[in-house]
């Protein structure tokens, strides 16, 4: 019995893509991720949201020491759905580099490798 030439084959290792590791930040209740190509908000009480890092936008507004953000998607120049998470100052720069990362992956992928 052959395999018909529509067959899935196995990618050969040198042409699979690197490991990126897992960046996941605990804030409270709030759990930020980015896991390979998706940003992902968890609350302990309610829905995640899921976003691909071509697809996420995040708006960012600090007051009185607390980064306070929007992560949802751009629809029409404006962030809808999504969630709302506060960020301490101390936490600022941690979660500033997951969403730099972020970018470098879409760009990575925009730009074929």
């Amino acid at each position: 019995m052959g395999s018909s030439p529509d067959a899935a084959r196995p990618v050969p290792p040198s042409l699979m893509p690197e490991p990126r590791p897992v960046i996941e930040i605990v804030l409270g209740d709030d759990v930020l991720r980015l896991d390979g190509t998706v940003v992902e908000t968890l609350h302990r009480a309610a829905t995640g949201h899921r976003f691909h890092v071509s697809h996420v936008a995040v708006e960012a507004k600090e007051k009185r020491g607390t980064l306070h953000l929007r992560v949802g998607v751009e629809v029409g120049g404006s962030i809808v759905g999504g969630v709302r998470l506060s960020v301490p100052e101390e936490r600022r720069d941690e979660v500033l580099a997951l969403f730099a990362e972020a970018r470098r992956r879409r760009d990575e992928i925009a730009g074929g490798g």
